[in-house]
């Protein structure tokens, strides 16, 4: 974001009256606790995952988690909505996969709809959701990357 300084002045005078004006963009944030942890008015869409300012327009039928920078009352607000890994099956903070080596894993997940699943942001992870039980442990297959 930037901010602009707009002002009226008398040619060669100092400034009669100034303000700030805000410029932000939505798009720029690409998770769910960016988005609404933003000190913007910048919603996320769960199933469309994108962050925006306008849900009317671009997120249409979604399911919203709001801002906390958004005035008003919601069913969602916060980044404690957001989709998100709790911890590990075993309580473990890492999951550790060797390059090229198929692993199972089991993880918690909080604030899963079955919706979260039509679409992978990051289709190199090879994350593939096995069984899904709601407010359960989530069972899923993860491919090894090779990093370099």
């Amino acid at each position: 974001h930037f901010t602009a300084k707009l002002s009226v002045r008398m040619a060669d005078g100092p400034d009669l009256v100034a303000t700030n004006f805000d410029f932000y963009d939505c798009s720029t944030y690409t998770s769910c606790t960016q988005c609404v942890s933003s000190n913007f008015p910048c919603d996320w869409c769960l199933t469309g995952h994108r962050c925006t300012h306008d849900t009317g327009e671009n997120c249409r039928n979604d399911v919203l988690v709001t801002g906390v920078a958004r005035v008003g009352r919601s069913i969602r607000p916060g980044p404690g909505f957001c989709l998100r890994i709790n911890k590990t099956a075993n309580g473990s903070t890492e999951i550790l996969v060797a390059s090229g080596v198929s692993k199972r894993i089991a993880v918690k997940v909080d604030n899963i709809q079955r919706s979260n699943f039509d679409y992978v942001p990051d289709g190199s992870l090879g994350l593939r959701v096995m069984d899904l039980w709601p407010n359960s442990t989530e069972r899923c297959a993860m491919n090894g990357l090779d990093v370099h």
